[in-house]
């Protein structure tokens, strides 16, 4: 596979996959700012929310849908569905 490398000042691995396909890395250095408003930001169960910097961004992601998603409501069903529903 592809080497991969990271600074070493702002990324920790934590855990790499039995095949190594996935990495998970700890984030290093995070300023008090940032723990600050996440702290600030958590709703009661605990969960916190994505900084404002980063809603731009999100605001133009498109969430992984499956190949038969049937939770999806109004979708386009694939060529396949629709053969197989004939």
């Amino acid at each position: 596979g592809k080497e991969v490398t990271v600074n070493p000042k702002y990324f920790k691995l934590s855990f790499v996959s039995k095949f190594g396909k996935v990495r998970i890395y700890e984030i290093q250095n995070v300023s008090k700012e940032s723990r600050t408003w996440v702290r600030e930001n958590r709703d009661p169960s605990g969960r916190g929310y994505y900084p404002p910097a980063l809603k731009e961004l999100l605001s133009t992601k498109q969430d992984f849908a499956q190949v038969e998603d049937f939770n999806r409501k109004g979708g386009k069903k694939n060529a396949y569905t629709r053969y197989v529903e004939e």
